[in-house]
């Protein structure tokens, strides 16, 4: 029960250490395209949703454009992901400075995420 909790205390603070938006006076903008592109070889192998083993409510729907939405409390929260240096990255904004950065390990149908030592099991969704 205690790595539940943890991941939802995890993914809480992500959402509000990665909700605050620079303002800034500059008119260009930051991000030329509503989405980012992926740097992975195949990203099509993570693209889906992920429901948390055992929480149905707990999951994180990638998808190929590179938004997310992800959702372990309360409303769903879009976000954006990419693969940088082998791990999967998470932030709320494509102009945000914050993101968070998971080892990942994919197997089959199988996404096990690692936070901290604690392995999270994902597993995916048929639809």
């Amino acid at each position: 029960m205690l790595p539940k909790h943890s991941f939802v205390i995890f993914f809480l603070l992500i959402t509000v250490l990665t909700s605050f938006k620079n303002i800034t006076d500059d008119k260009q903008s930051i991000a030329t395209s509503k989405y980012i592109i992926l740097n992975i070889d195949d990203p099509g192998r993570l693209v889906g949703k992920w429901m948390m083993e055992g929480d149905p409510e707990t999951y994180i729907d990638l998808r190929s454009n590179g938004t997310a939405i992800e959702k372990s409390i309360g409303e769903p929260l879009e976000r954006y992901w990419s693969i940088k240096e082998k791990k999967l990255c998470l932030k709320a904004s494509l102009t945000s400075d914050s993101e968070v950065c998971l080892e990942y390990v994919l197997e089959q149908d199988v996404l096990i995420l690692t936070i901290n030592e604690m392995r999270l099991q994902y597993i995916r969704a048929k639809e």
